[in-house]
């Protein structure tokens, strides 16, 4: 299977109009601070290009084992608040085969 993930398609508004998005610093934004901590964590060569990707802004595709590994890794940084963590997880989309 095939999984897309669009850093940039990331909603996350909480129930009170609340944009977490502008918790992260300007240096550090949220697509920086996703990738640097997945990068860093996981010892995959096959996430490096993605991470790097991700970094920049760009949208990845993530094949079985790759997904499984991006979503251990976000899993265990415990990114809080948990509405943050639930987005990343959830953005990653099935696009097939």
């Amino acid at each position: 299977m095939r999984y897309e993930f669009d850093v940039n398609k990331l909603d996350l508004v909480d129930l009170d109009g609340h944009d977490w998005r502008n918790g992260f610093p300007d240096d550090k934004p949220l697509n920086k601070h996703i990738a640097s901590s997945v990068y860093n964590q996981v010892r995959d060569v096959g996430l490096d290009d993605k991470c790097k990707a991700i970094y920049n802004g760009e949208k990845v595709e993530f094949d079985d084992r790759e997904k499984e590994l991006f979503e251990k890794t976000i899993k265990e940084l415990g990114i809080s608040p948990g509405l943050v963590e639930r987005r990343i997880l959830q953005q990653i989309v099935n696009i097939g085969e």
